[in-house]
C-alpha cells in the first residue's frame, strides 16, 4: 500500500474532542449485556506490511455493524479512503470473534479477537504504480485482494447519552491473501475512532 493517499483526519479528531467535552453526565455502570446489536461510523489509520504492495499506510473512513451474543460477535467492517469506489482503497471484512468488556463506570474497556474474510483493494494510484512495474518487468504477478485476517483488539466505549457512545479501538492483525499465501501475507495495524449506537439486553 505504498504511496496510498491519506484521508484527512482533522474533522474526525475535532468531532471527538467536541463530543468528549460534552461528557458531563453522572457516572453510570457500563453494561456488557447478554445480547447486543450495534453500529458505528468511524475514521482512522491503517498501516503495515502488505505483501506485494510492500509497506504502506493510509487514512480510512467507514462504518461497521454487528450482533453480539454473550462473548461471541458476528460483524462487518467497511473502510474506504475515497468516496469513488473505482478509485478507492478498501479494507473490508466480515467475520466472527470473541470479546469481553469490563464493568467500569461510563468508560467500558473492551478486548477481543477476530477471524474475518478480507477484501483489500488498493487506491488507484497504488494500482497504477504496480502496473508500471509490471510493464518494466519488475513484477511478474498480480496482487491478490481476498483472504483471511486474524486480529486482536483493545478499545474503549465511552458513554455519551443513553445508547450513544464514543468508541476508540486499536487493532493488530496478520492477513493471508489467497491463493498465493506464500507471497501474500503481512502484519496490519489500525487505530479507529468514531460514534457507536448500541442496543442490548
Amino acid at each position: 500500500m505504498q504511496g496510498v493517499r491519506r484521508f484527512p483526519l482533522v474533522l474526525l479528531f475535532s468531532a471527538i474532542m467536541a463530543v468528549t467535552s460534552l461528557q458531563v453526565l453522572a457516572p453510570r455502570e457500563a453494561n456488557a449485556g447478554f445480547f447486543e446489536v450495534w453500529g458505528q461510523v468511524h475514521g482512522g489509520y491503517l498501516s503495515g506490511t502488505s505483501d506485494r504492495f510492500e509497506e504502506g499506510s493510509q487514512g480510512l473512513f467507514g462504518f461497521a455493524a454487528g450482533v453480539s451474543l454473550l462473548m461471541i460477535d458476528v460483524f462487518m467492517d467497511v473502510r474506504l479512503d475515497d468516496f469513488d469506489l473505482d478509485k478507492a482503497g478498501m479494507w473490508n471484512q466480515i467475520g466472527v470473534g470473541a470479546s469481553f468488556s469490563l464493568p467500569v463506570p461510563v468508560v467500558e474497556p473492551r478486548f477481543g479477537a477476530r477471524v474475518a474474510y478480507l477484501y483489500a483493494q488498493y487506491s488507484e494510484g497504488a494500482r497504477d504504480r504496480f502496473a508500471e512495474r509490471l510493464e518494466l518487468g519488475e513484477r511478474s504477478d498480480e496482487p491478490q485482494q481476498k483472504g483471511i485476517n486474524l486480529s486482536v483488539q483493545a478499545g474503549l466505549d465511552i458513554e455519551l447519552v443513553s445508547f450513544v457512545y464514543l468508541t476508540l479501538m486499536a487493532d493488530v492483525g496478520y492477513h493471508f491473501l489467497l491463493p498465493d499465501i506464500e507471497n501474500a501475507h503481512g502484519i496490519n495495524f489500525s487505530a479507529l475512532g468514531g460514534l457507536k449506537l448500541k442496543l442490548g439486553l
